[in-house]
């Protein structure tokens, strides 16, 4: 697994006001945000989480760590699968009933 919304933000001209814009646009439920917090001068990154947080709190999302968004993620799966299977046994099941 690897981020899915990529700001930018490491890059020489990163402006706080582009990752602003660019995250909400790209995040959805699961996502993976990169930032960075070396190589330099992060002052927009730090500055643009201030305004982030907040608002993709009031969105609903939640900040968790990779750890329990890849178990939510496995449990998921799991569940699809056995879903999945119950619907193809269901199929394959004879029908009840006469002629």
């Amino acid at each position: 697994m690897t981020w899915n919304v990529d700001p930018q933000d490491d890059q020489h001209l990163a402006q706080s006001a582009s990752i602003v814009t660019q995250v909400p646009t790209q995040v959805t439920p699961g996502s993976i945000v990169l930032l960075h917090d070396g190589g330099g001068n992060r002052s927009a990154t730090v500055d643009a989480l201030q305004i982030l947080i907040p608002a993709l709190r009031a969105r609903g999302y939640q900040f968790v760590s990779l750890d329990h968004l890849l178990t939510i993620q496995e449990e998921q799966a799991s569940r699809e699968q056995a879903a999945h299977q119950l619907y193809e046994s269901a199929e394959l099941s004879p029908r009840s009933g006469g002629i």
